[in-house]
C-alpha cells in the first residue's frame, strides 16, 4: 500500500510540472480540431519556427538533459515530454548553436527506454506517439539505419490507425523518416548539422547541401490519396 501511494504521489508530482510543456507543445483543443488547425501545428513542429515554443522552457531543457527531471518517467505522457525537451524543444530554442543537439542521445535513450516498458503503446493521440519514436529516426550513431527502419514501422502503423482524412499529417512525419533513411544511407549522417557542429562536408555533401532536393519540406498536394505516401522533398534534420 506505502508502495502505491508513493508511486500516486510521484505521478501527481509529474503532472503538475508538465503541465506547461504539454501546452506549449501540443494546443489545447487538438484533439476536437478540424484538419487545417492541424496540418498548421504540424507545420509548427515540423518547421522549427522560432516561436514554436516559450523561452521560459529553457531552464526545463536543461533539467531534463541532466537527468532532474527523471521522475516524470513515471507516466507515459511525462516520459514523452523529456524526450520533446531533450530535443525537439532543445533545437528550437537552441538554434544555430552545436547544443541544439546535444540532448539528442538522452532523447533516444528515453524513447527506447519508453518503448521496453509499453510506454509508447499507452500513449492514445497519433500526435504524442509520432513524437515519442522521433528519436529512433533523428540521432545520430550506432545503429541508425536499424532504428530507421523501427521508426518508419511504427510510424506505417500509426497512418493505419488515423482516421482518413488525417493520414496525410501522419504521412508526412512517415515521409521524413523516409527522407532519413535516404541520407544516413548515402552519408551516416545528417549533413544539414555539418555547419553547426563544425563538421567539415564531404564532396558528395557538399554537392546534396547545394541540390534542388536539398530544399524544404514540401506538403504533398491536398488531392493525394490517403491510400498511398505522397512523395517528399526534405531538408533532412
Amino acid at each position: 500500500m506505502g508502495r502505491r501511494a508513493t508511486g500516486r504521489r510521484a505521478a501527481a508530482t509529474a503532472i503538475a510540472g508538465w503541465r506547461d510543456v504539454y501546452e506549449a507543445w501540443f494546443p489545447p483543443g487538438l484533439e476536437d480540431a478540424d484538419l487545417a488547425v492541424q496540418r498548421a501545428a504540424v507545420n509548427r513542429w515540423f518547421r522549427g519556427r522560432a516561436d514554436a515554443v516559450p523561452a521560459s522552457l529553457a531552464p526545463m531543457v536543461a533539467a531534463a538533459r541532466a537527468g532532474r527531471l527523471d521522475h516524470w518517467t513515471v507516466t507515459p505522457v511525462g516520459q514523452l515530454l523529456l524526450i520533446l525537451l531533450a530535443d525537439p524543444v532543445a533545437r528550437i530554442l537552441l538554434a544555430g548553436r552545436p547544443e541544439a543537439f546535444a540532448g539528442e542521445g538522452v532523447a533516444l535513450r528515453l524513447a527506447e527506454d519508453g518503448l521496453r516498458r509499453g510506454h509508447y503503446e499507452a500513449l492514445v493521440r497519433p500526435w504524442e506517439k509520432i513524437f515519442f519514436l522521433m528519436p529512433l529516426a533523428e540521432a545520430e550513431g550506432p545503429r541508425h539505419p536499424v532504428r530507421l527502419e523501427r521508426a518508419a514501422a511504427l510510424a506505417e502503423q500509426l497512418v493505419a490507425e488515423v482516421p482518413g482524412p488525417q493520414q496525410p499529417l501522419y504521412w508526412f512525419a512517415l515521409g521524413q523518416i523516409r527522407a532519413y533513411q535516404d541520407q544516413i544511407a548515402r552519408f551516416s549522417r545528417f549533413p544539414q548539422r555539418n555547419a553547426v557542429l563544425g563538421r567539415p562536408s564531404t564532396r558528395a555533401e557538399f554537392d546534396h547541401l547545394h541540390s534542388v532536393d536539398s530544399g524544404r519540406r514540401r506538403w504533398p498536394d491536398r488531392q493525394v490519396p490517403t491510400a498511398q505516401p505522397p512523395q517528399w522533398r526534405l531538408s533532412g534534420c
